[in-house]
C-alpha cells in the first residue's frame, strides 16, 4: 500500500447470512525517509550547493588559466621590448662617443666634460632600470632630460626641447610602465627632425586625466607622417607594436591608448595611460650621480 491514510470497513456475519453493523478501521502508513518533504528539501539544498561550488571552481580554474596566459604574454612582450631597447644602446653609445671625440678635437673640454657627465648618469640610470617593469615618473622625466640634453648637444643648434608636467601630479609617488616614452622621442628626432630643414623642436607634456590616468603628448615640428622624407624603419614599427601590446595587457578595456596625429609639419604622439596602468607609491629610490 502507498503511504498515507487508508480505511478498512469490516463487519461480521452468521451462516444464515445475517450481518452485523460495519466498522471502519483507520490505517496510517508512514512514508520512508527518502519520500518525505524534508528529505526533498535537504536534497535540493545540497544539489544547489554542489552546483554552486562546481561552477565557482570551474570559474576559478578558468580565471587561473587566463591569468597564467596573460602573465606569460606580458613576460614575452617585456622580454621583446627589453631586447629592442638593448639594440638601441650600441647605436646611441657609438654616436655619444663620437660626440665626445668631436668636442675634444674641437678643443672644447668643458663641453666634452659636460657631455661625458650626463652620458655617464644616463647610462647608470639605464642599467639600474633595465630590468624594471615600472619606473617612478620623476626618474623617467630625469632620464629623458639627460637623453634630450645629450642629443641637443650632439646636434648643436639643430633642435631644442621642453618638458612640462601637470602641477597636480606628484611625480615622486607615481609609477608608469618603463620604456614607453623614450622610443617615441627617438623616433621624433631621427625620423622627424633630422630629415627636416627646419630647426627642430620637441615638446613633451604629461597631464592628469579626470579618470586618474595620465595623458602623454610628444610633439615635434619634423617632416610629419605623410612626408616621404620620413624614413619608416622596421625597428620603429616593431617598437610601437610592442608598446601597444604591453599597455593592452595592463588594461585590455582601454581604447585609443596610442594615437598619431599629422600636424604638417610635425607629428604628435598621444599615449593614454589608464588608472590600471599606473601605480601610486610612496617609495623613491635614490639616484646615483
Amino acid at each position: 500500500m502507498e503511504p498515507g491514510n487508508h480505511y478498512v470497513f469490516l463487519r461480521a456475519g452468521l451462516n444464515d447470512e445475517l450481518w452485523g453493523p460495519s466498522k471502519r478501521i483507520s490505517i496510517t502508513i508512514k512514508p520512508p525517509f527518502y519520500r518525505t518533504w524534508w528529505f526533498y528539501l535537504i536534497t535540493s539544498f545540497c544539489a544547489i550547493v554542489l552546483i554552486y561550488y562546481f561552477i565557482k571552481r570551474q570559474l576559478k580554474i578558468h580565471k587561473a588559466k587566463q591569468d597564467e596566459k596573460l602573465l606569460t604574454e606580458m613576460k614575452i612582450v617585456e622580454l621583446q621590448q627589453k631586447a629592442l631597447a638593448s639594440n638601441l644602446n650600441p647605436h646611441f653609445i657609438f654616436n655619444s662617443l663620437n660626440a665626445i671625440q668631436h668636442f675634444i678635437n674641437s678643443k672644447t673640454p668643458s663641453d666634452a666634460n659636460d657631455y661625458l657627465t650626463k652620458f655617464a648618469r644616463l647610462m647608470r640610470m639605464q642599467l639600474n632600470m633595465a630590468e624594471k617593469n615600472s619606473i617612478i615618473l620623476y626618474e623617467e622625466i630625469l632620464r629623458l632630460e639627460y637623453y634630450l640634453s645629450l642629443e641637443q648637444m650632439r646636434f648643436s643648434d639643430r633642435m631644442t626641447w621642453s618638458i612640462s608636467v601637470d602641477p597636480k601630479l606628484d611625480t615622486y609617488h607615481i609609477e608608469i610602465p618603463n620604456m614607453i616614452i623614450q622610443p617615441f622621442i627617438e623616433n621624433s628626432i631621427w625620423h622627424g627632425i633630422m630629415p627636416s630643414t627646419l630647426k627642430g623642436f620637441i615638446e613633451l607634456q604629461i597631464k592628469a586625466t579626470p579618470e586618474d590616468g595620465l595623458e602623454i603628448l610628444i610633439t615635434d615640428n619634423g617632416v610629419g607622417l605623410d612626408n616621404p622624407a620620413k624614413i619608416k624603419s622596421e625597428h620603429e614599427s616593431k617598437g610601437t607594436q610592442l608598446i601597444r601590446q604591453r599597455l593592452l595587457l595592463l588594461d585590455p578595456s582601454i581604447e585609443n591608448l596610442l594615437t598619431f596625429e599629422n600636424l604638417s609639419p610635425g607629428t604628435r604622439v598621444r599615449i593614454l595611460l589608464s588608472a590600471k596602468m599606473i601605480t601610486k607609491t610612496g617609495k623613491l629610490e635614490p639616484i646615483s650621480a
